[in-house]
């Protein structure tokens, strides 16, 4: 019963040590001068020139921004534009919003390639011998990727 009891003091003294680093670190932070916010990308342009200037410039502006070419880009603007809600508004057109969109979501989709490619496999196409052979697995599962991977 003692060595609980000490126990239970070290993790008691542990976590008091840990908050005290925390406030400390706080404290810190809060008293260290900051910098004046600049603007790092200051641009003159307005969206709808600087999207002109993106769809319409040099190809490897665009496709280093949303990892899309051109005549790609214009097709998602047509499919978007019969296929979907989305319109265009007073201030931003279309393809204004679709660039936006692509700006946004296209390293996401970069990382989620690249580990699909890596990470994912389809499972085997045969039916494992398991379900094949019991009556009451196979009827529900013979055509089934993957449906129980307990029995591969």
């Amino acid at each position: 019963m003692p060595n609980n009891a000490l126990k239970r003091a070290s993790r008691r003294r542990l976590q008091r040590m840990r908050r005290m680093r925390l406030c400390v670190l706080l404290v810190v932070a809060l008293a260290m001068p900051r910098r004046p916010y600049t603007a790092v990308n200051i641009n003159v342009l307005k969206g709808q020139f600087v999207t002109h200037d993106l769809l319409h410039g040099h190809a490897g502006k665009l496709f280093g921004l949303i990892r899309m070419r051109a005549p790609t880009f214009f097709a998602l603007v047509t499919w978007s534009r019969h296929n979907t809600t989305l319109q265009a508004s007073r201030h931003v057109g279309l393809e204004e919003k679709v660039l936006i969109f692509m700006v946004v979501v296209s390293p996401v989709l970069s990382a989620t390639l690249i580990l699909a490619s890596r990470k994912i496999r389809l499972p085997e196409p045969a039916t494992p011998r398991k379900i094949e052979t019991n009556p009451i697995y196979y009827p529900y599962f013979s055509n089934c990727l993957g449906a129980i991977t307990a029995f591969a």
